[in-house]
């Protein structure tokens, strides 16, 4: 809870982002960071985004990939290692079309890492749009292309915009969240 991992070395009109979940194009859509990255004005840019996890579309992505040529959307499969994984990412993309509240989004901001979401379910109830990250109205291509333009055009402030959401969620998530709840539903037993 306390950790945030140091921030990436290398050029600094480089970004790299990481989309971490469940590869399902339907709930966490990362067929729409493929198409906006196939854009010309992305393939012209230092920028690449690492699909992080497992699940049923691995194999479709990767076709829709090579398709695309995209040599900047990178299939990586399951990490164990999240530290260094942080440490040569600048930040999550979730352009979810179906969520409840990922604790991925969590996880990124208590990284010190500032996060570009959909406003789908409780996303953007943690994100302050252009603050601490970056909040698509839809996962659809263009509301996507939008807000990356945005986090884009800031990259020198991301780090800032980072130690912004490690603070922020500090103040949203208790370190247990499972013993506050706990502590919640005992005194409401007492009150029985």
């Amino acid at each position: 809870f306390d950790q945030i991992w140091p921030w990436p070395e290398g050029p600094p009109d480089s970004l790299k982002l990481a989309c971490i979940g469940r590869l399902d194009i339907e709930d966490k859509g990362q067929d729409v960071i493929c198409h906006v990255l196939a854009q010309g004005k992305w393939r012209a840019r230092d920028i690449s985004v690492s699909l992080v996890g497992s699940g049923p579309h691995q194999e479709l992505l990767a076709k829709m990939i090579a398709h695309l040529a995209l040599d900047k959307v990178h299939l990586v499969g399951q990490v164990a290692d999240i530290a260094g994984l942080w440490a040569s990412h600048h930040g999550l993309i979730l352009p979810s079309r179906a969520e409840g509240l990922p604790a991925v989004i969590v996880e990124a901001m208590l990284s010190g890492r500032p996060v570009l979401v959909s406003d789908i379910a409780g996303n953007a109830e943690l994100v302050r749009d252009g603050e601490t990250g970056f909040v698509a109205p839809t996962p659809r291509d263009a509301d996507v292309d939008e807000a990356l333009e945005r986090l884009w055009a800031v990259r020198s402030e991301l780090r800032r915009m980072g130690e912004q959401a490690a603070s922020d969620i500090r103040t949203m998530v208790p370190p247990d969240p499972a013993g506050a709840f706990a502590q919640i539903l005992l005194g409401e037993a007492n009150h029985l």
